[in-house]
């Protein structure tokens, strides 16, 4: 098993979700910042 930092995880698992379902959305203040939300949607599309 990796190891992944927390962040790392939520950002891999909000990427796995955007590219298996096209009708999932990321909403909140912050999430198209420049931090990302401490880096867990950063470059998400």
């Amino acid at each position: 098993m990796r190891e992944l930092k927390y962040f790392q995880a939520i950002h891999e698992a909000q990427y796995q979700m955007l590219e298996a379902d096209p009708d999932v959305l990321l909403l909140g203040l912050g999430v198209p910042g420049p931090t990302g939300i401490f880096g867990t949607t950063t470059g998400l599309q």
